[in-house]
């Protein structure tokens, strides 16, 4: 059945706007929920940028001791792109919120033209709906998290790539090599896709040629990539050498310890990429259908088996980050909508197409339901003198932003120097009170803290000269 002019083509639009429509009252609101932390550690260094220098090489926090805050981190496309939008709207949340909404519709389009290349257009519709109804992907569809700009100039560079290969213009290969190299500079676990986009062509090309024209022009041109990315790597480590600053982890292996690497890629492989994928009911409805198809099909399976261990082999050596952080596992979002786009293309000639739709419309709607509760739960807030407009200006007025401040108790030691607009120090822990007297010679003259038994310290209460404000349990004092 030709299904090319029916509505099946909206829905992947339809998804969109219904997960645009649940999060329009956060549109203004400050960062929230799961790792709100790493969102304000990135719309801060936005904000440096902004506020301070828009040198892209020079990317500073506001945790900066006595330094002028420049550090090593991933290159900051994502914050620099939404730098450049304040310098045009000025800094507010919802431009923030906007900006990341962008990039989510963008990867939603990369995959559905990916997908189209790979079979038709209306398996491109479907993939793109599953795409966009990915738990991960609507919650942090509206959210400063720079995996997203990654993995969406990733899609994209999948499908120039594919269009080199097929056509082989040099401007596909320029724009496809690229986009992988932005995408590597952002998050470098993306790089890996360079290896995956010849694979499947190859895999359409039923592997006849290994060694082709294409191949070859690809390989130099992604070597080039790999110099770019490996040298501001490295330019990174440097400046986190020379300023003693650091936030974000830049270490190749991260492990598990105590022997934990086994639970860690179980509950990774059990858990956390089926729900990722888009819903245990999807994720083995495609399993079964893939399974069930190419079991007696060896390309599908070397195609895919090469694929997994190429985005394995990353998963192995980060294990440690993907504990705690899910959108560590995106990469095999790379792997996985090839696989779905195969599953919906044999949906689409199937007798029980109906059926499967259905289903497959059961669990874009329960995706959608389940991540608007995790959207608006109050598990992981901000504190509420920071949720509080007026009492989050007066706390910001209090101090002249130009000094130098200590904050904390605060673990993450970017929360509270975000919200309050401040640049210099941080307390992770009160067990760490004795830094406070070395933070004070070294130029820090004010103190903000809501935790009673810091201030209460005996290393640290001497040091107290004057109470300025109190918000709620937020103090202010100036220091002696």
């Amino acid at each position: 059945m030709n299904i090319a002019n029916t509505p099946l083509r909206w829905l992947p639009v339809l998804v969109v706007l219904v997960v645009f429509v649940i999060q329009i009252p956060l549109l203004n609101a400050p960062p929230q929920g799961t790792h709100f932390w790493r969102k304000c550690l990135t719309l801060s260094v936005a904000r440096n940028f902004y506020e301070e220098s828009m040198n892209p090489l020079k990317p500073r926090l506001d945790c900066r001791f006595d330094s002028d805050g420049v550090t090593g981190m991933q290159f900051p496309s994502y914050e620099y792109g939404l730098a450049l939008l304040y310098h045009v709207t000025g800094e507010h949340y919802y431009v923030q919120r906007l900006y990341a909404f962008l990039l989510y519709v963008l990867f939603v389009a990369g995959v559905f033209y990916l997908s189209r290349f790979l079979f038709t257009a209306d398996t491109g519709a479907l993939t793109a709906a599953a795409a966009a109804a990915i738990p991960e992907e609507i919650f942090w569809s509206m959210s400063a998290l720079p995996d997203t700009l990654a993995i969406t100039a990733a899609v994209w560079g999948m499908y120039y790539a594919l269009l080199f290969f097929s056509r082989l213009r040099v401007n596909y290969l320029i724009v496809g090599v690229l986009l992988f190299t932005i995408s590597a500079l952002t998050k470098a676990q993306y790089f890996l896709v360079v290896a995956i986009a010849p694979l499947l062509w190859q895999h359409r090309q039923s592997f006849r040629l290994l060694f082709t024209q294409q191949i070859l022009f690809y390989a130099i041109a992604c070597s080039f990539a790999f110099g770019v990315v490996y040298c501001w790597y490295s330019y990174s480590r440097t400046l986190i050498q020379t300023s003693a600053v650091q936030l974000i982890d830049l270490n190749l292996i991260s492990l598990p310890q105590n022997d934990r690497l086994f639970q860690v890629l179980a509950r990774n492989f059990y858990a956390d990429i089926p729900l990722m994928l888009a819903g245990s009911v999807m994720s083995v409805l495609a399993v079964w259908i893939f399974i069930r198809e190419v079991q007696h099909k060896s390309r599908y399976l070397f195609t895919g088996f090469a694929a997994f261990i190429i985005v394995f082999t990353f998963h192995l050596m980060k294990s440690e980050k993907t504990e705690q952080h899910a959108y560590y596992l995106w990469v095999y979002l790379l792997l996985i909508i090839p696989v779905l786009a195969f599953v919906f293309n044999r949906l689409l000639y199937s007798r029980f197409k109906g059926k499967y739709l259905s289903v497959f419309g059961a669990g874009l709607l329960l995706n959608i339901l389940l991540v608007s509760f995790r959207l608006y739960s109050t598990n992981e807030l901000p504190r509420k003198e920071y949720l509080d407009t007026g009492m989050l200006g007066n706390l910001r007025s209090a101090v002249n932003d130009t000094c130098r401040c200590i904050t904390g108790p605060d673990q993450t030691s970017c929360v509270d120097l975000f919200f309050l607009h401040k640049k210099g120090y941080n307390i992770p822990f009160r067990e760490n009170a004795n830094r406070v007297d070395g933070y004070i010679r070294s130029g820090a003259g004010f103190l903000y803290s809501a935790d009673s038994l810091f201030l209460n310290d005996s290393l640290v209460k001497p040091h107290l000269s004057s109470l300025i404000l109190q918000e709620g349990n937020m103090r202010v004092y100036r220091l002696r």
